[in-house]
Parts: structure tokens; sequence; C-alpha cells
């Protein structure tokens, strides 16, 4: 009886193991993916605002151009912020699961 109970004690331990690991790197992975969206945030920001100073200066088309390219990469930072958002909340899930792991453990 005393070999299942430690079988399960090492199962434990290792299921623990496995999530703490997955945390650290979906930690590592969060923070350069947030790093990464803070950058091209900053970008697309700037872009915009050079894009109002120079569409007086365009023709229709080009302008229109521009425009058209400033809001692809507006979805494209939305997409980015998602999933910066998704990730966190993958992180904050699974570190919820680790601290119910250790809880049970005790």
């Amino acid at each position: 009886m005393g070999l299942f109970k430690k079988e399960k004690g090492v199962k434990e331990y290792g299921t623990e193991r496995l999530f703490k690991e997955a945390v650290r790197e979906i930690n590592e992975l969060y923070d350069d993916v947030k790093a990464e969206h803070t950058d091209t945030d900053a970008i697309i920001s700037d872009f915009s605002k050079l894009l109002e100073s120079i569409k007086v200066k365009l023709d229709d088309n080009d302008a229109k151009k521009l425009e058209d390219f400033a809001l692809r990469l507006k979805k494209i930072n939305n997409c980015s912020k998602n999933t910066v958002r998704d990730i966190r909340d993958v992180l904050r899930n699974h570190k919820k699961r680790l601290a119910e792991i250790r809880r049970e453990r005790e």
C-alpha cells in the first residue's frame, strides 16, 4: 500500500515540475511578445503621424494607397495586441493551475 502512495507523490511532483517549466517558458514568450508589440505600437503611431503630415502633398490616388496601408498596419497591431492578451491569459491560467497542484500536494 505504501508503494502506491510513493508513486502518487512522484507523479504529482512530475506534474508540478512540468507546470513550473511551462510557466517559465510561457513567461519568457510573453515578455518577448509584449516587448515586440510595444515596439510595433510605437512605430505604427509614428507612421500615422507621418501619413497625416504628407497626405496633403500627395495626389488622391497615392494618399488612398497609403491610408489603406495604414489601415492594414493597424489590423496587424490589433492582432499583436490580442496575441499579447491571449498569452497573458494562458500564463495566468497556468500559474493558477500550478498553485492548485502545490496546494493539493501539501
